[in-house]
């Protein structure tokens, strides 16, 4: 499959990884050229520097013709909005928005209809104190949680690209 990821964070680099190893066409997008040094020198895939939500910068990384697109930065709003252009801009059929705020996740599933491999429980973030279920972080650290809209895909494929 041909892929396009929007953020090279610790997310976004990760599932590049993983997808670009098990044999998938990954490109990756960020607007922070330090970022791709995530990816290690063994990333096979394509490296953008742009802005995800910029059209131009998308068509640079193969949106036309990407069979999934997954918006990965730690915006909310940047991360719907790319996911918005994906889909409807680009046609893209499997999209993949990470979205921190349990109200939005809501408020963007039920805008899209979709049906949400994670239930609503599991969006809120865990007290400060607990790390999050499978979080390695010692306890004294905080973990950020964040809630996946799967847009197109089902859920099996969350396993897929974020291993547990």
């Amino acid at each position: 499959m041909k892929l396009v990821i929007v953020g090279c964070g610790r997310v976004g680099a990760m599932a590049a990884i993983a997808l670009s190893k098990a044999g998938h066409e990954v490109t990756v997008i960020d607007s922070n050229r330090r970022a791709f040094d995530r990816l290690g020198s063994d990333f096979r895939g394509e490296m953008v520097l742009g802005n995800g939500i910029d059209e131009d910068v998308l068509r640079q990384a193969g949106i036309e013709s990407a069979d999934g697109f997954a918006s990965l930065t730690n915006g909310d709003n940047r991360n719907i909005m790319a996911a918005q252009i994906a889909q409807h801009e680009f046609g893209v059929k499997k999209v993949i928005c990470r979205i921190y705020d349990p109200a939005r996740a809501d408020l963007y599933a039920e805008l899209a209809r979709l049906n949400l491999p994670i239930p609503p429980a599991a969006s809120a973030p865990p007290p400060a104190s607990a790390p999050a279920p499978g979080c390695s972080c010692p306890a004294s650290r905080s973990c950020i949680s964040a809630r996946m809209v799967f847009i197109g895909m089902p859920a099996a494929c969350s396993n897929i690209i974020f291993p547990p």
